[in-house]
């Protein structure tokens, strides 16, 4: 039996020789693309969330530009709890147009809407209370915890808070 010898000469390449690292330097740079594919649809996502958070933290801000004590009374006025505020219904808590262009914005074309969440305080059950020592404080007349739920294109993020008086 005659063995074949792929590299037997000095003066070139082979075909084969050529085939090979073609298709190796084609494998390698496939998988290294991929890489970059992915990195770039990680990159889109975090930018398209970082939209969503700041859409939040814009309606968060306009929450706490209205009138505290009026939030409040509304807060203390409802039977549901918590107190739930979207664009359909923001206009019984603040009595300008702003509020609808705040809960729903367009951004890049792509649609955010938000959703408040409004809660009455409450304090931590696990806190030791002493008797003997009164608070000044009565951080459930001063404050009031917030959610923000912000949805785009089946996507959602969340921003929690307080508002203080």
């Amino acid at each position: 039996m005659k063995k074949m010898i792929f590299f037997n000469t000095q003066k070139g390449f082979t075909l084969i020789e050529v085939l090979l690292s073609v298709s190796l330097l084609g494998i390698i740079s496939v998988s290294v693309l991929s890489f970059f594919n992915q990195s770039y649809d990680y990159t889109k996502n975090n930018q398209s969330k970082t939209v969503g958070i700041n859409v939040a933290r814009n309606v968060v801000n306009y929450i706490e530009q209205l009138d505290f004590d009026k939030t409040m009374t509304f807060l203390t006025k409802t039977t549901t709890t918590p107190l739930v505020i979207n664009k359909n219904n923001c206009s019984d808590l603040s009595s300008d147009s702003t509020c609808q262009r705040i809960f729903e914005s367009v951004i890049n074309n792509v649609r955010y809407e938000a959703i408040v969440t409004l809660n009455k305080y409450e304090k931590d059950p696990t806190e030791k209370i002493d008797a003997e020592v009164e608070t000044p404080l009565q951080l459930e007349k001063n404050l009031i915890p917030i959610s923000v739920n912000v949805t785009w294109n089946e996507q959602e993020t969340t921003v929690k808070g307080i508002i203080k008086k």
